[in-house]
């Protein structure tokens, strides 16, 4: 399901965090990923308030969900429990708005189909 959110503020953690990364990657001997490092922080600078949008799970927010050697996804996983919100609510609402509206077309197409089938 789509998700839109505001890409948040960088603070000075934030920045300290990362130089200390691109300091350890340089220490290393990875310079490549040190510059990468410090332009994704300039980057995220830039971008600060901007709204965006990514696909979500709309059971545990994950962007990203790992495919099994099956190819289902795996078990939902809630890295923290959200606090119960207005916003949160009207959100699970229209993601089951959308899903109903997605079962209600494939339904359709199912009966077209099987009435094509008694037709012929």
């Amino acid at each position: 399901m789509p998700r839109t959110y505001v890409v948040r503020k960088v603070e000075e953690s934030d920045r300290a965090k990362g130089e200390g990364w691109a300091r350890a990657e340089e220490e290393r001997g990875e310079f490549d990923m040190a510059q990468m490092t410090r332009a994704n922080l300039r980057k995220w600078e830039q971008e600060e308030g901007q709204e965006r949008e990514e696909l979500a799970c709309p059971i545990c927010q994950r962007q990203s969900l790992t495919p099994t050697a099956r190819g289902t996804s795996r078990t939902h996983t809630r890295w923290d429990v959200p606090q119960p919100s207005w916003d949160r609510v009207r959100q699970i609402r229209k993601d089951i708005q959308e899903l109903q509206a997605e079962l209600d077309r494939e339904l359709d197409r199912l009966e077209d189909e099987s009435d094509a089938d008694e037709v012929t």
